[in-house]
């Protein structure tokens, strides 16, 4: 920032396992976007390497990266991003079409994708005539269509009443605990973070804490993040 140098993050060492859900806090500017930008490789780290399976990601193009997205990689975005003219189905069987597969197949996976999150009733529908948490349900859906190993979910709950939250917390867990998935949420709230097998806290571009535990539970988490303030 002009001649100041910012490090948005610095020192950072995390690994990530097959159905393992991680929820990463701290507070605004600590780097959580940042990390998250830089698992889905969106950007590319100045120093250090991020590794998925065999593959760095750093050392790979621009055309490999956006390959790496569209079949290994999902983000669930905070504002949906569903694109507003096109139905609940044609939404989630988009990602499966960009990768050439038939009208018929996609269209077939992406009901069943919309089955998982109690929407196949929905599957008509615009996305701009859905509410906040369809629209939601419709954007885990479309993360989940093309079997990713990594979904990367930031504040995917941010828009959303609670109730409506807690079921969309549900999937995310279900996709972890059912399917292997990994998941990592960028989250403010702790009763989001509660859904998660491990909490990671960042602070000045560093990890600075986590808590692991069989039973996480928003007094753990809160008093986690007290103490980081004192």
């Amino acid at each position: 920032m002009g001649e100041v140098k910012v490090h948005a993050l610095e020192s950072i060492g995390l690994d990530l396992y097959p159905g393992e859900f991680v929820a990463i806090m701290g507070p605004s500017g600590s780097g959580k976007s940042t990390l998250l930008h830089l698992l889905a490789g969106l950007d590319i780290p100045t120093a250090g390497t991020i590794e998925m399976g065999q593959q760095t990601l750093s050392s790979m193009s621009d055309r490999e990266l956006t390959l790496l997205r569209r079949r290994k990689i999902s983000i669930v975005f905070q504002f949906f991003n569903l694109l507003p003219d096109l139905t609940a189905l044609e939404n989630v069987a988009l990602p499966l079409l960009l990768e050439g597969k038939s009208v018929q197949d996609s269209h077939a996976a992406a009901k069943q994708a919309l089955a998982w999150v109690g929407l196949l009733d929905r599957e008509t529908h615009s996305a701009d005539r859905l509410s906040g948490g369809e629209q939601q349900r419709v954007a885990i859906a479309r993360a989940m269509v093309f079997q990713p190993e990594l979904i990367l979910a930031d504040e995917p709950t941010g828009n959303l009443d609670h109730r409506t939250g807690q079921k969309v917390l549900e999937l995310l867990r279900q996709a972890a605990d059912e399917d292997e998935k990994t998941i990592v949420m960028v989250t403010h709230d702790p009763l989001a973070a509660v859904f998660a097998d491990r909490v990671v806290f960042l602070t000045d571009g560093q990890i600075v804490d986590e808590l692991r535990s069989d039973h996480l539970t928003v007094d753990l988490i809160v008093q986690a993040q007290a103490n980081l303030q004192n």
